[in-house]
């Protein structure tokens, strides 16, 4: 089955969390991979996948990267998460991601390992770009509401006229969590490491 690329509608909504799927690359790769299972497996993903309270919670964002690895039969061996928010959300990923052994890839393809990003958002405050977008409402917590990229970005901007590096570092960590590909913020990181390095 061939997928159309670009942004999809919203296809998934269970405790006011919403999955979009965003990616012109994973559609493609499933479907070239397992043919027309690809859908299956989609919607079987999507099914298991949740936005954790608890992160919810502590407003835990950002794009993590799950590394799927399978042996000669074609079966998950493991998942390496990169970036993970908390170990619930690494089990939520693992069991969503199991549902793969039900599944063949179509003949002559061989799969070692397979690499997907999720977004995990909250109150849409960052323009994620990953493969799955999860957008959550924030739920009741520690933390009276979650930051967005225009806190962050007005923050480090004011560390860094005060040559509060550290400070600077630490929300520029944060921003590039959310948004890695962002070409501004690598900068910006750049420099203020630089600055730091100098002081040491």
């Amino acid at each position: 089955m061939k997928f159309l690329k670009g942004l999809s509608l919203v296809l998934f909504i269970v405790f006011s969390v919403s999955l979009q799927l965003k990616s012109q690359d994973i559609l493609g790769v499933l479907d070239s991979i397992y043919g027309e299972q690809a859908v299956k497996i989609q919607k079987h993903i999507q099914s298991e996948l949740r936005y954790t309270v608890y992160d919810r919670q502590n407003c835990n964002q950002g794009v993590v990267l799950s590394t799927i690895h399978f042996n000669d039969e074609y079966k998950v061996t493991s998942i390496k998460v990169k970036n993970r928010l908390s170990r619930k959300q690494e089990k939520n990923l693992e069991k969503a991601f199991a549902c793969m052994n039900d599944y063949l890839p179509i003949n002559g393809v061989h799969l070692d390992s397979l690499n997907i990003t999720i977004g995990y958002n909250i109150n849409g405050g960052f323009d994620m770009k990953a493969d799955l977008v999860m957008n959550a409402m924030q739920v009741s917590g520690p933390k009276r509401s979650c930051p967005t990229e225009k806190t962050f970005s007005a923050k480090v901007l004011k560390n860094i006229r005060k040559q509060k590096w550290k400070k600077a570092k630490k929300d520029l960590d944060y921003l590039l969590r959310c948004i890695p590909e962002s070409m501004y913020y690598q900068n910006l990181y750049r420099t203020v490491n630089g600055k730091l390095e100098a002081e040491n």
